[in-house]
């Protein structure tokens, strides 16, 4: 149980910050969940794999077979930020939700009811409380799921929504949700946040960007040839599509390593995601 949980109608949970005591009822030698799912949750910030790692960590720790995470700007439609599925098609029935069915979903008007800032908000539904069958049925019934868990909390005038899929509705494992999405939570904003950043710039110009915040010492060349090397490009292809020297390119790729004590391209993605 979470101490910082508790019951305000329902199935309607409310949790706020983490408890303190919990490092003093570990195990010695017994990893925390929540320490592995938060690094697992980082390491994938701002990219593609941020989905599949929530996923996996969901599966584990409360069989939850999809998930669905958006930010709602007070806008008509809101902003997809995260959608994986192990049952196919997630990516269509979440953009199908937002488009039809958000109106429809009991867990709309909580939101709006319920939504503060200082604390994760969690309301769980089966698929027998849909009233509409349209949105049972494409949603529920067809992919196999029959309870739906989700979290929420506001920043601002934005509200991120974190919904965790599951094809047995154990009730027992809805606080477990509940503290993973405590973890997702801030990370999802925070990936939303780098998304928007980078609207419209091309993978090279993204990795530039990180590569200029986690390598603040490189050069503008040397974050350019690096950019493109963790893009996959080839020296030849850096080179022509920089408009200088193969050789320059892997002169300024030694330079970058040697500033950082790194040996191949592999070790800097791992620097640059840890």
């Amino acid at each position: 149980m979470m101490g910082a949980a508790r019951q305000i109608g329902p199935r309607l949970w409310c949790g706020g910050g983490a408890d303190a005591s919990r490092g003093r009822i570990m195990r010695a030698g017994v990893p925390d969940w929540r320490a592995q799912a938060q690094a697992k949750l980082l390491s994938a910030l701002g990219s593609s794999r941020l989905g599949m790692a929530l996923l996996a960590i969901a599966e584990q720790t409360a069989d939850a077979g999809e998930i669905f995470g958006f930010v709602d700007h007070g806008g008509e439609v809101p902003e997809i930020l995260v959608s994986q599925g192990s049952r196919g098609s997630a990516v269509q029935r979440a953009a199908l939700y937002l488009q039809q069915y958000r109106a429809l979903d009991p867990l709309h008007a909580i939101i709006r009811e319920h939504a503060v800032e200082d604390a994760v908000t969690l309301a769980s539904f089966r698929s027998r409380d849909i009233g509409d069958l349209d949105y049972r049925q494409r949603c529920f019934e067809h992919p196999g799921l029959v309870e739906k868990v989700s979290c929420f909390q506001r920043w601002g005038n934005a509200t991120y929504v974190l919904t965790f899929y599951r094809s047995d509705a154990e009730f027992e494992a809805v606080e477990r949700l509940l503290e993973l999405a405590q973890l997702a939570l801030p990370v999802l904003r925070r990936h939303g946040e780098l998304l928007r950043k980078e609207a419209g710039l091309s993978l090279s110009q993204r990795l530039e960007k990180r590569l200029e915040a986690h390598f603040p010492l490189l050069t503008g060349r040397e974050r350019q040839v690096c950019a493109r090397t963790l893009g996959g490009m080839t020296a030849e292809a850096i080179a022509l599509d920089l408009g200088v020297g193969r050789t320059s390119v892997l002169t300024y790729r030694r330079r970058a390593y040697e500033r950082y004590g790194i040996s191949s391209a592999g070790q800097l993605l791992e620097n640059l995601l840890g």
